[in-house]
C-alpha cells in the first residue's frame, strides 16, 4: 500500500528523509515567493510610470489605439482603447468607474484608520 510517495515497506529513516526534502522544497518556494513580493512592494511609483510609458511606446509601434495609464485615485494601471479617427475612448480596462470606486474605498479605509488611531 502507498500513501502519497511513501510505501508501507519503506524504512522510517527513508520516510523522514523524504518528508524533510519535501519541507525543504516547500520552504524554498515560499522563500522565493516572499522575495518576489518584497521586490514588488519596493517598486516606486516613478518606476511604474516609466514602465507604463515604455508600454505606450511599444504599443504605438503595433497598435496606436491602446493607451496605458495609471489611475490617480486607485494607483492601478488601466488601458484605454481609442478610436484614432475621432480620438474617442471605445473601452477602458478595467472601467474607470470601478477604479474610482476602489479609490473611494481606499480613502474611506484611510479615514477609518485615522479615526481609530
Amino acid at each position: 500500500m502507498k500513501v502519497g510517495e511513501i510505501s508501507q515497506n519503506q524504512p522510517v529513516t527513508s520516510i523522514s528523509e523524504s518528508l524533510r526534502q519535501k519541507n525543504t522544497d516547500e520552504n524554498s518556494v515560499q522563500s522565493q515567493v516572499k522575495d518576489q513580493k518584497e521586490r514588488l512592494r519596493n517598486i516606486s511609483k516613478k518606476e511604474v510610470e516609466e514602465g507604463v510609458n515604455l508600454l505606450n511606446k511599444a504599443v504605438q509601434t503595433f497598435r496606436k489605439e491602446l493607451k496605458f495609464k495609471i489611475h490617480d485615485k486607485s494607483d492601478r494601471m488601466m488601458v484605454e482603447v481609442i478610436n484614432l479617427e475621432n480620438n474617442e475612448i471605445i473601452k477602458e480596462i478595467p472601467p474607470k468607474e470601478i477604479l474610482d470606486m476602489i479609490g473611494r474605498i481606499r480613502e474611506m479605509v484611510g479615514i477609518l484608520l485615522d479615526e481609530n488611531v
